[in-house]
């Protein structure tokens, strides 16, 4: 066995870490694997960073009590469709080991931890959301920047999470042999650049709200809202790229990290009338937003409450339902959702077509469109 020298062991390892080699990957396969805790202390760490993201956030006018913001709010949506004080998501099994966790299910998670995110002190995020974290009558322009406001830094918080994570992730290849750690680490390296990109892309899209937000120019954003018979079983805050419409057409390509990626927002909720579906966004680039939102008003009346939920399912990780509502599905149904929560790369542009099935019974009683967006579908 040929013995390196300390100059080799010097050398930055193959897996781009910037660490040297011998104190990377040299030996990897010989290293103990990552513990469970050890594993979800680290997840725990990057999730619980403490921030503001208002635009004006500084310590002479944050408050310094960072709070675990709602970004789906308790008061008028998850007690709304919570039994026994807890609602269902889509998540890892609690037993599950790290390492080894595979797919989402169905599970439990108390309101009081539901949506929750640190990336707001108390003073913004109560002063910033206050108009739509009491029960909404009638929806404005401003509910519906503040609502794709809000879905906004959730992601960014998630994914800035996530990033930071990575060095964690990056060990889950110890004790496997060469070929393994390699494609682990390709993953790693494709995982990290994507998050990179869609951060940028989000930082930019924060940008042009933090500008309006300031000036209280809340008629600047582009909204197409469908108000319910009665309240939702689902309620959400997504955020996402809008890949594909529901005709099957692409509406753009994520691939590229030198072209801006149009952004838009889903947001369901419950109001003091029933509930709300509103699509919100900023000035676009490509125009995915408003060809997405046309498409969908193309389709007929029955199809599109669960266009809807196929998209909030499919594109989105922030959404909770109601037990007796999942319950109440026949398995087949169930398992369709389920598979949506766990379609993450590789989609084909089939993805938001009709499939037949119907996981809701919600009527809409009328739809409002802002007068941008009224002149596009026109």
């Amino acid at each position: 066995m040929v013995k390196q020298s300390s100059a080799q062991k010097k050398f930055l390892c193959w897996c781009g870490s910037d660490r040297e080699y011998g104190k990377c990957h040299r030996d990897r396969d010989k290293q103990i694997p990552l513990k469970s805790h050890e594993i979800g202390a680290e997840f725990r760490k990057a999730f619980a960073r403490k921030y503001c993201l208002h635009p004006q956030n500084s310590s002479a006018i944050c408050s310094q009590h960072i709070v675990k913001a709602h970004s789906v709010s308790v008061s008028s949506n998850l007690q709304s469709i919570a039994e026994d004080g807890h609602v269902l998501r889509f998540y890892y099994p609690p037993k599950a080991p790290l390492e080894a966790r595979g797919r989402v299910t169905a599970q439990p998670i108390g309101i009081k931890k539901a949506s929750t995110f640190t990336g707001f002190c108390k003073l913004h995020d109560s002063q910033t959301f206050s108009a739509i974290d009491q029960p909404i009558k009638l929806l404005t322009s401003e509910h519906c920047f503040l609502l794709a406001f809000r879905a906004l830094c959730q992601v960014i918080f998630t994914k800035a999470a996530s990033f930071a994570a990575s060095p964690t992730l990056r060990q889950f290849d110890r004790g496997t042999p060469p070929h393994i750690q390699q494609a682990h680490q390709k993953f790693c390296s494709d995982r990290e650049f994507s998050l990179m990109v869609g951060l940028q892309d989000l930082h930019r899209e924060k940008a042009e709200f933090d500008r309006h937000l300031l000036r209280r120019n809340f008629e600047a954003i582009s909204y197409y809202a469908l108000d319910l018979d009665h309240a939702p079983q689902i309620v959400c805050s997504v955020s996402f790229s809008p890949e594909v419409d529901f005709e099957g057409n692409q509406l753009q390509s994520l691939e590229n990290p030198d072209i801006h990626a149009d952004m838009c927002t889903c947001s369901i909720i419950s109001t003091q009338r029933g509930g709300a579906i509103v699509f919100a966004w900023l000035k676009e680039t490509t125009g995915a937003s408003i060809r997405l939102i046309k498409s969908l008003d193309r389709l007929k009346p029955c199809q599109v409450l669960s266009a809807i939920v196929r998209l909030v399912f499919e594109c989105g990780e922030n959404v909770f339902f109601s037990k007796s509502w999942w319950d109440g599905l026949d398995f087949k149904t169930q398992m369709v959702l389920e598979n949506r929560a766990n379609s993450i790369t590789d989609k084909p542009t089939s993805i938001l077509l009709e499939d037949g099935y119907r996981p809701v019974l919600w009527s809409i009683v009328s739809k409002s469109i802002s007068p941008t967006l009224q002149i596009a579908l026109e």
